[in-house]
């Protein structure tokens, strides 16, 4: 059970780098001094469910007595302007991952019958009773009193959904203070400088922590984080990074807010951080800034984020988008005369990161199977042609779909097999410590490990004997306790896991052979990546005769499966399928090479994606007022009749953005219909 004890701690401390979500976003913001205009710029690309109607909708407010004139894009029902700019300042955002909410375990609870107080004992041994309370739901049909307890210090306590008894467990969260968010925003309409920005952040933006950049007509450009951040004591701050967090001891202090905390004195928040403690940038010296979700600070790069005496949140996204946008703007820095083209071409970018880390030692796995000839001779012929199409990769990710030229097919080619082998490599390497962490004795019972699966693997491949450190496994030479089976007798090897996933022969799954035969036929050429990776923008509406909201619709006749995508897991522009259960089919046989008689046949949507670039916003803040293009999925009219329903689908899924009209020239030349309302 060694390797499952590795699989355990090794998510635990990548737990403290990876997100507990797929979803992200990108912005940055550029100083004139790296410009062709000498104008600040500023892009956004916030990630969220790719639906239809879509979840922003353009608008533009002019309130001329209040001197406000701000477009952007806002959620339906919600008045001004969310993401957007005025002549003056433009501002985008990004999830900061702060952890800004706590789990706390109690000692017994119960409910009193004749009072219906909560009783509870902390785990220091104080008796507390708290009186229930009930908040009125108002809903079509009626109204339901909805009873909750708010432990004092420790939040609300959880009951069981379906019998109302206590489960032990209190939610303490900053998100359930009052705040004012819409304050912020509305204080950014006639906000003039990085300052004024900066001061309505710290003065309205209480909950929801974001990374919100700012570029003003005047130069600047700067970042700052803001939330109620809560400041943990030191007894919650002393885990040692591998042993799991123990029973209650009033004498340990192997504790962290990422598990769930003892309900105890000791654990109970001392505050919230000031705003000139959370980090902030104002025209650095490099000339640009970029965030997306990941560790701002570096507090988790040892993998614990709980031993700096300072503790900001322990999930963030493992930083391949930020990477990458990143290195583009310092080589674009180094060019000089950025353009908006190029900002465009950032949000683009498609590259395979995981194909640039691990492209090379898959390959050299193969090619020493391949040496030591221990398969059939059509089992070598193919590892033999999969190694010869991944060396010769560039790791851009075309779809390929759409295409005559050779050396994009050839991309997308390899693109796929690249994917699809990545899928079974993970169940193969990890799926049987994974598996074992379903019994419910184990400190991630049930958890999906979706995100962690990458980074994970991504140690294990290249991994040395210095990830001992941050209890990723023991290696015995070169190959680390992950690549063996711990449900097997036999001690499997790096390169037979390899050989495996490409060819079959071993549970869970089918080998990258016999899933792409079966779904793309025999021919490799045309495994082309854009028949497998689709996105679909999928009406969140749930009532019949709404179908016809998606776009595309299931009766599309060239889409109905989704539109053809390029990219892969943590792009730029981003494309995250699922790692783990891309293809959910198994052998009916059990093990072994096997292109029939599978238990379920292999569905079109595994490797489909549904969240991405909710909006591609390019901002330009010349002296003479602000240039900005953008895109939406799908388009700004909720009638699928209406020419607008999906009109920016196509410029969309091209990384294209139109201009917006901004001045009221632009607008009165570009109109297409004006209503007049009137106060009775």
């Amino acid at each position: 059970m060694k390797g499952l004890r590795a699989f355990v701690q090794g998510v635990r401390s990548l737990k403290s780098i990876v997100g507990t979500k797929e979803r992200g976003s990108n912005n940055w913001v550029v100083s004139g001094q790296h410009t062709a205009s000498g104008a600040a710029m500023l892009a956004n690309d916030p990630h969220l469910t790719l639906s239809s109607p879509a979840l922003w909708y353009y608008s533009h407010l002019i309130a001329s007595d209040d001197n406000i004139d701000v477009e952007g894009v806002t959620f339906a029902g919600l008045g001004g302007v969310t993401l957007g700019f005025t002549k003056d300042l433009a501002w985008g955002a990004t999830v900061t991952n702060y952890d800004v909410t706590d789990f706390y375990q109690f000692g017994p609870m119960s409910i009193d019958s004749g009072t219906h107080a909560l009783n509870v004992i902390t785990q220091d041994g104080t008796a507390i009773s708290v009186p229930v309370k009930a908040e009125v739901i108002h809903r079509v049909g009626g109204d339901s009193p909805v009873p909750y307890y708010e432990i004092p210090d420790f939040g609300l306590a959880v009951l069981d959904p379906e019998t109302g008894t206590p489960t032990g467990i209190s939610v303490r969260t900053v998100n359930s203070e009052l705040s004012n968010e819409f304050g912020f925003f509305y204080r950014l309409y006639t906000a003039k400088t990085v300052e004024d920005g900066r001061k309505a952040l710290n003065d309205f933006f209480k909950v929801g922590s974001q990374n919100f950049v700012f570029a003003t007509a005047s130069g600047d450009i700067s970042w700052q984080t803001y939330s109620r951040v809560p400041v943990r004591p030191a007894a919650a701050l002393g885990w040692d990074g591998l042993t799991p967090p123990l029973p209650f001891n009033a004498a340990s202090t192997n504790y962290c807010p990422i598990f769930v905390l003892p309900a105890a004195d000791a654990f109970k928040w001392t505050g919230a951080y000031q705003d000139n403690q959370l980090p902030a940038l104002l025209n650095p010296a490099k000339g640009w800034i970029a965030t997306a979700n990941q560790d701002v600070v570096g507090f988790t790069k040892d993998g614990n984020p709980c031993n700096d005496g300072i503790y900001l949140g322990g999930t963030y996204d493992p930083g391949y988008r930020e990477f990458r946008i990143a290195q583009k703007l310092d080589a674009l820095s180094q060019r000089g005369g950025i353009t908006v083209a190029d900002m465009q071409d950032v949000q683009a970018s498609s590259m395979s990161s995981l194909g640039e880390t691990l492209r090379t030692p898959i390959v050299d796995s193969l090619k020493r199977t391949i040496a030591a000839a221990a398969f059939d001779a059509d089992s070598i012929a193919f590892l033999t042609d999969v190694s010869t199409r991944l060396q010769a990769w560039t790791l851009a990710t075309p779809a390929g779909t759409d295409t005559t030229d050779s050396a994009v097919i050839a991309d997308s080619v390899a693109t796929t097999i690249f994917n699809v082998g990545l899928t079974r490599i993970i169940a193969l390497a990890l799926g049987d410590e994974r598996q074992h962490c379903t019994d419910a004795t184990e400190t991630y019972a049930g958890l999906d490990f979706t995100p962690e699966a990458a980074p994970l693997l991504e140690r294990v491949m290249l991994g040395t004997a210095a990830n001992e450190g941050l209890g990723m496994a023991t290696f015995n030479g070169t190959d680390s306790d992950f690549w063996d089976n711990i449900d097997t007798e036999d001690v499997e090897t790096h390169d037979q896991i390899i050989a495996l996933a490409f060819l079959g022969g071993g549970e869970p799954q089918p080998g990258v052979r016999d899933v792409l035969r079966q779904r793309l036929g025999t021919d490799v050429s045309q495994w082309r990546w854009g028949k497998l990776h689709t996105v679909t923008f999928t009406t969140v509406i749930p009532a019949s005769g709404l179908d016809a909201q998606s776009i595309p619709s299931a009766a599309d006749p060239q889409f109905a499966a989704g539109f053809p995508r390029h990219s892969d897991w943590g792009a730029v522009d981003v494309g995250n399928f699922n790692l783990w259960n891309s293809v959910v089919a198994v052998p009916a046989s059990g093990p072994g090479p096997a292109t029939a008689g599978l238990k379920k046949s292999i569905g079109l949507k595994d490797y489909a994606y549904g969240s991405g670039p909710s909006q591609r916003l390019v901002v330009e803040m010349l002296p003479d007022g602000p240039v900005a293009y953008d895109a939406i999925p799908g388009g700004q009219s909720s009638d699928p009749n209406s020419k607008h329903h999906a009109d920016e689908a196509a410029l969309w899924q091209a990384n294209k953005a139109p201009q917006l009209n901004y001045t009221e020239a632009d607008v009165v030349a570009n109109a297409e219909l004006k209503i007049i309302v009137k106060a009775p």
